[in-house]
C-alpha cells in the first residue's frame, strides 16, 4: 500500500459542484471528491464501497467494483479463448471460481456467489452466520441465482443439522437478502412467508414455520413491508401441491393458530 501510495497521481478537487444542494459536513469532503473528479474527468468511478457506488449512479456518474473488473477480464479472456485449448479454458474456468470464493471469504458484497461457493464458505465458518450468510442477505445472491428457494433450502437443512442453534440468524439474513430484491412490498411480503414457511428446508413443523413467521414480521416491519402472515394460507398451498407438506390447510390453520397464541402469551 505504501508504495501505491507513493505512485499514486494526487488531483484536487477545487469544488464539488454535484453536490451544491447536498448539506454536507466537512468531513464528507474526502467521499465526494472522487466521484466529482469521476464526473470531470468524464471516467467511471472505480470503488468497493457499495454506498459510495450508489450515490455516483445517483448523480449520473457510472461506477463499478472490484468484482465487476474482475468479471469483465475474466469474460474478456474467455471471449478471445480459442474453444479447442480446453486446457486454457478450463484455467480461467477455475480461476473465475477461486476470485469468487476469495471475494466471497473476504465479505465482499454483491458477489456471483452459487451454491457451491456459498457452502464451501460456510464449512469454512464452521456453519456460524458469518461471511456466507453475508452473501444471503444481499438483494443481488436472490437476482442471480436460477433457483434461490431451493438453494436456501439446501442451505437451511444443512445448517439446522450442523449448527442448528444459529438457523435464526441464517434465516433473518435470507430474508433481509429476499426482501431487499422485491421492489413490489406486497410480493415481498409473499416471499418472507414462503422463506419462513420452509422453516429448516421445506416440510418442517408448524412451530418452526411460526418462529419463522416471527422473524418475517421483524424484517417487514424494518423495512416497510406488508404483514408476510397474510399470504401464509396461498404459500401453504404451493408447498402442499409441491408434495412439501401434506395437509396444506391444515398446516396453515396451525401456523397460524400458534402464532396467535405466541403473540398473546408474549402480551
Amino acid at each position: 500500500m505504501e508504495g501505491a501510495a507513493d505512485t499514486t497521481t494526487v488531483r484536487e478537487v477545487a469544488n464539488l459542484s454535484l453536490f451544491e444542494t447536498v448539506n454536507s459536513r466537512d468531513g464528507d469532503q474526502c467521499w465526494l471528491a472522487p466521484i466529482q473528479l469521476a464526473n470531470d474527468e468524464g471516467l467511471s468511478l472505480w470503488a468497493d464501497d457499495i454506498g459510495l457506488r450508489r450515490l455516483a449512479r445517483s448523480v449520473g456518474v457510472k461506477a463499478f467494483g472490484t468484482p465487476a473488473l474482475v468479471e469483465a477480464l475474466n469474460d474478456r479472456a474467455l471471449e478471445t479463448c480459442d474453444v479447442s485449448d480446453t486446457e486454457r479454458l478450463d484455467s480461467l474456468l477455475n480461476e473465475r471460481a477461486a476470485w469468487v470464493s476469495q471475494f466471497v471469504r473476504e465479505w465482499v458484497v454483491d458477489v456471483p456467489a452459487h451454491l457451491i461457493e456459498v457452502r464451501a464458505q460456510a464449512v469454512a465458518d464452521d456453519w456460524h452466520p458469518q461471511a456466507a450468510a453475508a452473501i444471503l442477505s444481499r438483494p443481488s445472491w436472490w437476482a442471480w441465482q436460477h433457483d434461490p428457494f431451493n438453494d436456501w433450502r439446501v442451505i437451511a437443512r444443512e445448517v439446522n443439522t450442523n449448527r442448528p442453534g444459529v438457523f435464526g440468524e441464517w434465516q433473518y439474513a435470507a430474508m433481509l437478502g429476499v426482501s431487499r430484491a422485491c421492489v413490489d412490498p406486497n410480493y415481498a411480503a409473499a416471499m418472507l412467508a414462503s422463506l419462513a414457511l420452509l422453516g429448516t428446508g421445506g416440510g418442517g413443523s408448524a412451530q418452526d414455520s411460526v418462529e419463522g413467521c416471527v422473524r418475517a414480521g421483524e424484517v417487514a416491519t424494518s423495512r416497510g413491508i406488508t404483514d408476510p402472515l397474510i399470504h401464509v394460507p396461498a404459500i401453504a398451498g404451493a408447498m402442499g401441491r409441491l408434495g412439501w407438506i401434506e395437509d396444506a390447510e391444515q398446516f396453515a390453520q396451525d401456523v397460524l393458530s400458534r402464532y396467535e397464541a405466541n403473540v398473546n402469551h408474549g402480551n
